[in-house]
């Protein structure tokens, strides 16, 4: 399907959405976080296991975080 809203990893994206958190671990835009228990996660589109809280550190300046 073309236009609209589709699934993309966004790993040939030259440029990657500014909300993107980098991974820890390679630095890859972290796209999406697959939570497979407490303790346990995974990265995407890298793959790389990261803390399942990754995309809530962010800092105090971002205009995406906001307290309700």
């Amino acid at each position: 399907m073309t236009g609209g809203s589709h699934d993309r990893d966004g790993s040939d994206d030259p440029d990657p959405p500014s909300w993107a958190t980098p991974c820890p671990r390679c630095g890859t835009p972290i796209l999406r976080v697959s939570v497979a228990g407490p303790l346990e996660a995974t990265a995407g589109p890298c793959g790389c296991p990261v803390s399942p809280g990754i995309l809530d550190r962010r800092s105090d300046g971002d205009p995406d975080s906001r307290t309700g």
